[in-house]
């Protein structure tokens, strides 16, 4: 169980291989971009690419799926990786559009969210994964306040 996931160390290795391979072309996207990369957030193999924008948290994160969810829990399907695009942006209750009834705490959350790419394997190619990761950054700046919808 490394990192405290429930993958064994072979699987996580496995999983997390593709995107190690891709380390470099991610790092230097993120640095012409001032963009934060995270790796291997909570525990999963995955990397999160981060920064702010007009006033929107925005993230890119690349992760394997390997289970999905089935009527008796998650089972193990073929593994794909996918680029998921995130927008958000946390809101006072004084901030939030509409009045809070009954109050709620402190903050509210907005956001949008969508798989934007699906892929069997990652490219081994540099170019065209960096070409995918353009692709997915111009989609989550794309996302305006008014499209986030309440968590």
């Amino acid at each position: 169980m490394p990192n405290g996931s429930d993958l064994t160390r072979e699987e996580f290795e496995t999983l997390e291989r593709p995107l190690r391979r891709l380390d470099l072309a991610i790092d230097e996207f993120a640095r012409q971009r001032s963009v934060k990369v995270i790796r291997n957030y909570h525990a999963t193999p995955n990397r999160h690419l981060e920064w702010l924008d007009d006033g929107l948290a925005r993230t890119i994160l690349i992760s394997p799926v390997f289970l999905q969810l089935s009527p008796t829990g998650y089972v193990r399907r073929p593994t794909t990786y996918v680029f998921n695009v995130v927008a958000h942006k946390d809101y006072t209750q004084a901030e939030w559009p509409v009045p809070i009834v009954p109050p709620t705490p402190p903050m509210r959350r907005k956001w949008w969210h969508a798989t934007i790419i699906e892929l069997e394997e990652l490219p081994v190619d540099e170019r065209e994964f960096t070409q995918l990761l353009e692709n997915a950054y111009d989609a989550v700046r794309a996302i305006r306040d008014v499209q986030l919808k309440p968590a």
